[in-house]
This record gives C-alpha cells, sequence and structure tokens, in this order.
C-alpha cells in the first residue's frame, strides 16, 4: 500500500470511501451498526427487502438503566422489539438509513 490511492479512507471498514461523522455510510460490519444505533443514526441491512425496514436504538431514559432496547421498525411504522438473528451477525451489509 504505498501508493496513496491504494490506503482506506475508511477507518477500516468495509464498504469503500464513503464515510460519514460515525462512519462508512455503507456495507460495514454489526459493530459498526451497534455504534451507530447509539449515536442516534437508523441502520438496516441491504439485504433486507424493502426500503422502509430498519433498526433504532430506544432512547436512554432519564433512570440511567443500562440495559439498551432495539426496534425493528417495519413498513407502515408498526415497531417490534428486534431479536437479532445469525446472519445480522455474520454479514456486512449493513448501512445508515436517513
Amino acid at each position: 500500500m504505498s501508493d496513496p490511492q491504494d490506503k482506506p479512507t475508511n477507518g477500516g471498514h468495509n464498504g469503500g470511501p464513503d464515510v460519514g461523522p460515525h462512519g462508512p455510510k455503507t456495507g460495514s460490519d454489526i459493530g459498526w451498526a451497534v455504534q451507530q444505533l447509539a449515536a442516534g443514526v437508523k441502520v438496516r441491512r441491504q439485504a433486507w427487502d424493502g426500503t422502509q425496514l430498519y433498526v433504532v436504538q430506544e432512547p436512554v431514559q432519564p433512570t440511567g438503566a443500562s440495559v439498551r432496547n432495539y426496534y425493528f421498525i417495519s413498513t407502515g411504522g408498526a415497531n417490534v422489539l428486534w431479536q437479532i438473528h445469525q446472519d445480522d451477525i455474520m454479514n456486512d451489509d449493513w448501512v445508515t438509513v436517513p
């Protein structure tokens, strides 16, 4: 990687050089996705059908509870407690949602 064009510009994350304020905007792993959720950013997997499906983190409660819930928001705005699947953990196609 002696050529400057060969150096990663995304902090070592997968997904190319498109870097936003919280890291790459596309093609990132579950660790990156959890960091985005903690920062209040909506995320989704590219493999999920439909563009209106995404995950959000429950807002921090004033009581300072250490457990955070994540909710899957489906088409039409219905939300359910998100139960992560092995495919969600193993794939690196996480993206932010505007």
